[in-house]
C-alpha cells in the first residue's frame, strides 16, 4: 500500500501537466484556423474571420459581398483570433457569413462618386458674326447652359443693327431724292421715305429700351439652369414614416396651384412644402398599423384636422371658398370639445375625405395655414409659430433680423438666409424646455451622427428628444432641415412653373 501511495503521488502531477499541454495544443490548433485580412477601406491593422468555408485566399469570392475586396491569409500565430489587446485583430472575430465591415474599427465608408455630367459643345451650321459661345458647366448641382441665350442675344443684336443700318440707308435715299427732285411729288416722296425710316428707327430702338426698363429679362436673356435630379424631390429628411398610409396616388400639381392662387399664396412654396410633407401623395398619417380611423392629417399637404373644427377660422374660409365641396356645419362629432388637440378621422370623416380626394382644397388649406411665403412662416408650419417665437426670444442675439420669402432665400443661398433669420435646429414643442432655452436635445447623444440624430422617431413620424437639464421628454421638428428641404424643392418647382418671375402668382 505504501508503494502504491508513493506511485500515485507522482502520477497525479504528471496527469495535470499532460492535461495542460493537451489544452494548450488544442487551443493552438484551433487558433491557427483564422484568416487575417486587410481591406482598402480599413486602416490601422487587420481584421479576422473565423469559421470560414474555403481557404483564406478565396474569401474574396465569398457570397458575403462585404469581403469582396478583402485580402486574406491564414495567420499561423498562436492566438490571433482575439482583439488587438490580446491578439492581432482589430475586431472581435466573426464568422464568414455574418461579418460586416462596419463592425471593424478603422473602417471608413467609401465616398460616393459624383456622377460627372457630360455636355456637348454647340456646333452651329451657320456661324453668327461676333458670337462666342461658351460650353455648359456644372455649378451647385445644376447645369448652366449659356449657349441658347448667347445665340438669341447675338441674333437680336444683329437684327437691331440691320434695322438701324436699313433706316440710315432709307434716310440717305430719301434725302437724296428730296435734293435732286424737280417736282413737288418727288419732294413729298423723299420726305415720306425719311419720315418712315425715322419712325422705324424709333420703333426698333424704343422697343428695346421699353422692354429693358419693364423687365430686363425680356431683353437680356439669362442662361438656362437645368437642375440636376439625383432622385425624386427632397422629401422628409427624417426616417421613413411607417405610419403613413392611404391611396398614395400622386396629387395633381396644377390643381394644388389653383387652390394656392385662390388663397393668394406662392404656388411653388406650397408645392415645395407639400413635397416635403408627403411627396405630393394623397395619404393619411396614422398610427403603426395605419388605420384610417386613427389618422389625424390627410391629403397631399398633411392637412391637420384639429385646425378645421366647425366655425374655426380655417373652417369658415374653406366653406366660403368651396361651398359645394366643403361639408356644412354640424357634420363634426358633436362630442368633440372646442379647440380639441386630438382630432381623428371619426371626429370629422367628411372633411377628412375631402382632403384625401381634392388637391385644390389641399393647396388652399396649406396656403392659408402657412400665410406669408417666408422662411419664418415655413418654420412655424412645422413646429408652430408660437414655439419658434419662444425659442428665438431665448436664443437669438440682438437683431435686426430679416424674414425673406422662400424665393428670396433661394437667391440668397442657405447660409445667408439662415443667418439672416436665426432659426432653431430642434426647438421644443408643447410645454417646451424652459430651463434649456426651449431646446429639445437628443435622447441618445452617442447616435448623433446616425440618420435619427440621436432622437427617437415614432412610427407616425413624431420626433422625440429630452430636456437636457431635467431629462423630461420633449417633441420637436428639425426646423433647419425642413426649411432647407423646402428651399431646395422650391428651386425645382420654380424652374417648372416660374413662380419667382410671376409665372404662376
Amino acid at each position: 500500500m505504501a508503494n502504491r501511495s508513493s506511485w500515485l503521488k507522482y502520477l497525479i502531477p504528471i496527469f495535470l501537466v499532460v492535461t495542460v499541454f493537451a489544452i494548450q495544443a488544442g487551443t493552438s490548433l484551433a487558433a491557427t484556423k483564422c484568416c487575417a485580412c486587410t481591406h482598402p477601406n480599413v486602416t490601422g491593422g487587420r481584421f479576422c474571420i473565423k469559421d470560414y468555408a474555403a481557404d483564406c485566399a478565396d474569401l474574396s469570392k465569398s457570397t458575403n459581398t462585404e469581403l469582396k475586396d478583402a485580402n486574406c491569409l491564414q495567420d499561423p500565430s498562436v492566438n490571433p483570433c482575439k482583439k488587438i489587446t490580446a491578439g492581432v485583430c482589430l475586431n472581435d472575430p466573426a464568422d464568414e457569413m455574418s461579418f460586416k465591415l462596419s463592425s471593424v474599427p478603422g473602417y471608413k465608408a467609401p465616398e460616393a462618386k459624383k456622377e460627372e455630367i457630360k455636355t456637348l459643345p454647340v456646333q452651329l451650321n451657320i456661324q453668327v458674326p461676333g458670337l462666342t459661345m461658351y460650353d455648359a458647366y456644372e455649378d451647385d448641382k445644376e447645369v448652366i447652359v449659356p449657349a441658347l441665350a448667347q445665340y438669341i442675344q447675338a441674333l437680336q443684336t444683329i437684327l437691331i443693327g440691320i434695322g438701324v443700318i436699313a433706316a440710315a440707308l432709307m434716310v440717305m435715299y430719301g434725302g437724296f431724292l428730296y435734293i435732286i427732285s424737280g417736282t413737288g411729288a418727288k419732294v413729298r416722296e423723299g420726305q415720306q421715305i425719311i419720315k418712315d425710316a425715322l419712325i422705324g428707327l424709333v420703333i426698333i430702338l424704343g422697343s428695346a429700351v421699353i422692354l429693358n426698363n419693364i423687365n430686363p429679362n425680356t431683353a437680356n436673356l439669362s442662361a438656362l439652369h437645368l437642375y440636376r435630379v439625383t432622385g425624386d424631390y427632397y422629401t422628409n429628411p427624417v426616417a421613413s414614416r411607417e405610419g403613413v398610409a392611404g391611396p398614395a396616388t400622386k396629387a395633381d400639381e396644377l390643381e394644388i396651384i389653383e387652390g394656392v392662387k385662390m388663397a393668394g399664396g406662392d404656388p411653388c412654396h406650397i408645392l415645395a412644402f407639400c413635397q416635403h410633407e408627403t411627396g405630393l401623395r394623397m395619404i393619411w398619417n396614422g398610427w403603426p398599423k395605419n388605420p384610417k380611423t386613427d389618422a389625424f392629417s390627410f391629403g397631399a399637404c398633411s392637412g391637420d384636422l384639429k385646425f378645421i373644427q366647425d366655425n374655426s377660422p380655417n373652417d369658415k374660409k374653406l366653406r366660403k371658398a368651396f361651398p359645394g365641396i366643403w361639408p356644412p356645419l354640424g357634420k363634426d362629432n358633436p362630442s368633440l370639445p372646442p379647440f380639441a388637440q386630438k382630432v381623428r378621422y371619426n371626429d370629422m370623416p367628411e372633411k377628412a375625405e375631402v382632403l384625401l380626394n381634392n388637391p385644390r382644397v389641399n393647396g388652399y388649406y396649406a396656403a392659408i395655414s402657412i400665410g406669408r411665403s417666408s422662411v419664418l412662416s415655413e418654420a412655424g408650419a412645422g413646429i408652430g409659430s408660437a414655439n419658434i417665437i419662444r425659442w428665438r426670444k431665448e436664443n437669438c442675439p440682438p437683431g435686426p433680423y430679416q424674414d425673406p420669402t422662400i424665393a428670396q432665400a433661394v437667391a440668397m443661398g442657405f447660409v445667408a438666409a439662415f443667418s439672416a433669420v436665426c432659426l432653431p435646429d430642434a426647438a421644443a414643442g408643447g410645454a417646451g424646455c424652459p430651463k434649456d432655452k426651449h431646446n429639445c436635445s437628443p435622447l441618445y447623444p452617442d447616435k448623433i451622427n446616425t440618420p435619427t440624430k440621436g432622437y427617437e422617431i415614432s412610427p407616425s413620424g413624431t420626433i422625440y428628444g429630452q430636456c437636457a437639464s431635467t431629462g423630461a421628454r420633449c417633441w420637436t421638428i428639425w426646423t433647419r432641415d425642413q426649411v432647407y428641404a423646402t428651399v431646395k424643392n422650391y428651386k425645382v418647382f420654380d424652374a417648372k412653373y416660374h413662380c419667382s418671375s410671376g409665372g404662376r402668382k
